[in-house]
């Protein structure tokens, strides 16, 4: 992992991530990206060894949507 090798971004459109030019490049849901890409709850994320589940606390549980 590059040591500046993404930025989590937040707005009224949501959450997206960033790759920042890292040298082996950034994995969401096992897809490389290549520059930004929106983050949903429950992505996947990748940065060279590390792997972190994305939880977007502002949007509703797929099981609570579900029963709406």
């Amino acid at each position: 992992m590059s040591r500046v090798h993404a930025r989590i971004n937040s707005d009224t459109n949501g959450a997206s991530i960033e790759d920042l030019n890292s040298r082996n490049g950034l994995v969401v849901n096992s897809k490389k990206i290549k520059c930004q890409q929106q983050l949903h709850n429950g992505d996947m994320v990748s940065l060279g060894k590390m792997q972190f589940k994305f939880i977007d606390l502002a949007e509703k549980p797929i099981a609570e949507e579900m029963n709406s």
